[in-house]
């Protein structure tokens, strides 16, 4: 018998679409590719729109249509390994797998980590009964321990490998890889348990999965998802840290450990994890299905992202320096996303930020009025309009577009959340804790409304209420937030008896 990925536990598999909804608030890399050139471009290569509907084609079970884009792609992409890895596993797919066998030896002379690529010309000798050369392709597979571009988990390996021993008798030999790819299935276990939004449980598994094989990376990779899902990002940075050690070159797990980084704080750190992959000039970082990482958060791009490319890198860059208010360099960065992606929303709305930093007042105003007159109907670009006109003192008009969202969208979370911060900027404390409170009603909240409920309720005194929405915001972020921990200081200093000195 021979394994193959299919959708439901494969590397294209979906989340079902009654979970495409912010209450998905997990990472969920799917698919991972790390393609390189010689230098940075500020171009998006060519071929990726095609490379992309190969993907989602793949994703959809849609073989023929996917072979079709693949095809288009290789056109332009000639020895992209990632394309040929693709249009491998779709002539896999579609039982060809002599053809599949010409892709998948041109990856082999141009994938710089070929781990996966032994995986699957494994899984095609196999198909093609000759079993000799496909135990010899898995188990070099399996040496080389690599987190391939299709992110393929290797208890498959060990099951194929088990197929190929079988049939040259090799019978003891079959049963120990079968057996170790029975241990290993921990790996295909967790990641079903938390596409169930189980992340306990999914972390028990993960944990058992790494206890099976302490130096396997896949399961590294998983388990530093999970952790990231969980809100352990301490702990998710030492999974990618052992991925960066074994494969110093691959932009992917610099993506994930950046975004650990972030939601712990660790804002400087973060950037050099940009910088480096940046350095690196991947045509493509990540390519991933819904996935709650970099910029696929808040709702907005987590519905249709794709493909993480330079213009992400330079996005979630920016990002970070505005944050750290170092304009200048922001400012450089957000200049080449946007000259990678001329049309990228989410970067002209930060574009509004930046003029209104700038002092540019007037320029953001008529900027901001370009986009919400162009995308009158994206409930992305509206919630983001409202904080922006906010900002800008247009706060009427801010609170108008914030109540229409909040009423067509029948509470959703983040339009809570927007009209919230527009309350605050109003002095409006009490409708501020409304809106908190029936935010953290939703299931998928998360710590930002805690967080803006608490420092509601230190405007109005109420520093009690405070303390108990910090302590649940800590533990919901797993302790990770540093400026969480300064508010919590902030309310015990105000909570502590007077002239006691503490």
């Amino acid at each position: 018998m021979r394994y193959h990925w299919q959708l439901s536990g494969g590397q294209f598999e979906r989340i079902p679409a009654k979970m495409v909804t912010r209450k998905s608030r997990w990472k969920v890399g799917i698919l991972m590719v790390c393609l390189t050139m010689t230098s940075p471009a500020l171009a998006l290569a060519p071929g990726i729109n095609e490379l992309q509907l190969g993907i989602q084609a793949y994703g959809a079970n849609k073989n023929a249509a996917a072979l079709t884009h693949f095809t288009k792609a290789l056109t332009t992409r000639p020895d992209d390994p990632f394309v040929l890895l693709g249009r491998a596993e779709t002539l896999l797919n579609l039982n060809r797998p002599k053809e599949a066998l010409v892709d998948l030896n041109k990856a082999l002379n141009v994938a710089r980590y070929k781990g996966g690529v032994h995986s699957r010309l494994g899984l095609c000798y196999l198909e093609l009964r000759q079993p000799a050369l496909a135990e010899k392709e898995l188990e070099t597979s399996i040496k080389l321990n690599e987190l391939d571009m299709l992110r393929w988990a290797n208890w498959l390996d060990y099951l194929n490998l088990a197929s190929a021993k079988q049939s040259l008798h090799k019978f003891r030999e079959a049963a120990s890889a079968k057996a170790m790819g029975t241990k290993l299935r921990l790996q295909q276990s967790a990641r079903d348990t938390r596409e169930a939004l189980d992340m306990p449980g999914a972390l028990s598994l993960a944990d058992k999965a790494v206890a099976v094989q302490p130096d396997n990376t896949y399961s590294h990779y998983l388990r530093g998802l999970i952790r990231l899902n969980a809100s352990t990002t301490s702990e998710a940075i030492e999974d990618f840290n052992s991925i960066i050690k074994k494969q110093p070159n691959d932009p992917l797990p610099y993506y994930f450990r950046a975004d650990a980084f972030l939601d712990s704080g660790r804002l400087e750190e973060a950037i050099k994890d940009y910088s480096k992959i940046i350095s690196l000039a991947p045509s493509v970082v990540a390519i991933v299905d819904i996935a709650e990482t970099g910029r696929c958060k808040s709702g907005g791009r987590a519905y249709d992202e794709s493909a993480v490319t330079l213009a992400d890198i330079y996005y979630l860059r920016a990002s970070a320096y505005r944050t750290l208010g170092k304009l200048g360099p922001a400012r450089a960065d957000l200049t080449s996303c946007l000259k990678l992606a001329p049309d990228d929303l989410d970067a002209k709305i930060l574009n509004v930020d930046f003029l209104t930093a700038e002092g540019k007042k007037k320029e953001a105003l008529e900027e901001l009025e370009r986009l919400v007159k162009g995308n009158p109907k994206d409930i992305h670009c509206l919630q983001m309009a409202a904080t922006a006109f906010s900002k800008l003192g247009q706060t009427e008009k801010a609170l108008n577009m914030a109540n229409n969202l909040v009423k067509s969208s029948m509470g959703e979370t983040n339009a809570l959340l927007c009209r919230a911060k527009i309350y605050e900027t109003q002095g409006k404390w009490q409708e501020s804790i409304k809106d908190y409170t029936a935010a953290i009603n939703n299931e998928d909240f998360d710590q930002d409304a805690l967080e803006g409920r608490a420092n509601a309720y230190i405007h109005i005194g109420d520093w009690k209420s405070a303390l108990n929405d910090c302590n649940a915001a800590i533990k919901k972020a797993d302790g990770n937030k540093p400026e969480l921990l300064k508010l919590k200081a902030k309310i015990m200093q105000n909570l502590a008896p007077k002239g006691t000195g503490k």
